[in-house]
């Protein structure tokens, strides 16, 4: 995975839609030509296979159109991708990564979690931006409730999402901002379940909007009552 830069969400609206993650630059991507080159075929798969996703939606996108775009033969998708879930996982790894960059970068001392919620909020809102929302971001978001996993199948950008919210969790307890009834566990994925069930019922123009007004009502309710 990539730190690849990410834009604002107030330049989205005025420039054409860029790759999700771009391309790791020569210091960043693997070592040796053959390794580089199944980088390169992985990731013109990945875009191909959303490009068809976004045509004619998951269930009626067909495999053999998808390698013909990314110029691979058939077996060479299902290497990569034994499914059409696994491309929907990997975007779900590239959306929690631009949300979790977010999160990284907010400063450790004086940060309260309300930030920390609103920094998640602005890199999904971002990582929406890039993939045109819509039915593909759905269907991702329906392998929650078709194939949940268990937190030790969880992908590495999940669990560090969550890790990373928990100890903002952690941290505004111990400073006695938020009730002490509730763990940093639940607050932190109670936050997450229900920013991406937004997601899913909300479209792309109204959801900066939307995840701001959760941040709200999620911060009046686990505030602390003293």
């Amino acid at each position: 995975m990539t730190n690849a830069p990410i834009p604002s969400t107030s330049s989205l609206a005025s420039s054409p839609a860029p790759r999700l993650v771009p391309l790791p630059s020569p210091s960043e991507r693997p070592a040796g030509r053959r390794a580089q080159q199944r980088a390169d075929t992985r990731e013109r798969l990945f875009h191909a296979s959303l490009a068809e996703f976004q045509r004619v939606g998951v269930a009626a996108a067909q495999i053999d159109r998808i390698a013909k775009a990314a110029r691979v033969v058939r077996g060479t998708f299902y290497f990569h991708f034994p499914t059409k879930d696994h491309v929907l996982l990997e975007l779900q790894s590239r959306v929690e990564h631009l949300a979790l960059a977010r999160v990284a970068s907010l400063a450790t001392e004086g940060a309260t979690l309300e930030d920390a919620f609103r920094r998640v909020c602005d890199g999904i809102v971002a990582a929406v931006a890039l993939t045109g929302g819509g039915e593909v971001l759905r269907e991702m978001l329906s392998l929650y409730v078709r194939k949940p996993q268990a937190p030790s199948d969880a992908s590495e950008e999940s669990a560090q999402l969550i890790d990373a919210m928990t100890r903002h969790a952690a941290a505004a307890q111990a400073r006695g901002e938020v009730r002490a009834d509730l763990s940093p566990e639940q607050i932190a994925t109670m936050f997450l379940t229900s920013t991406f069930g937004f997601i899913a019922n909300h479209e792309q123009d109204e959801l900066a909007d939307v995840l701001n007004t959760l941040v709200d009502v999620v911060m009046q309710g686990i505030r602390s009552r003293r």
